[in-house]
């Protein structure tokens, strides 16, 4: 097993033991592809995917969006969040979307790092 491998099963073992049963009721409707209703925008979903595959990227194992982790972050935000924490995640969002050249500058460092050496 790889060190990336063994991290992973470890940290969705630790993760798993930890997760409410909402977190794993958020999974079974991204799974089943029911969006929340007044969810986020295509276009804040499209930024947390640009943010979380720098974050997890594409390599042997799959990305965060390939995942779905935008659909599970809008599935948490829309239905778990109060109205002052989804207002404040948004305004988050918010000001990255600002700052997209901060976005760009992290994605090109992330695929420096995925090329091969």
């Amino acid at each position: 097993m790889e060190r990336r491998d063994l991290l992973r099963a470890l940290g969705a073992a630790a993760a798993f033991s930890l997760l409410p049963r909402e977190a794993e009721a958020a999974w079974a409707r991204v799974r089943a592809g029911r969006r929340p209703a007044g969810g986020l925008t295509e276009q804040q979903l499209a930024l947390i995917g640009a943010i979380a595959d720098i974050i997890i990227p594409r390599t042997e194992s799959p990305s965060a969006t390939d995942v779905r982790v935008p659909e599970f972050i809008d599935v948490i935000v829309s239905e778990q969040y109060s109205d002052a924490e989804r207002d404040a995640f948004v305004a988050g969002l918010a000001g990255l979307s600002a700052s997209e050249a901060a976005i760009d500058a992290l994605e090109k460092a992330a695929d420096r790092r995925a090329e091969p050496q």
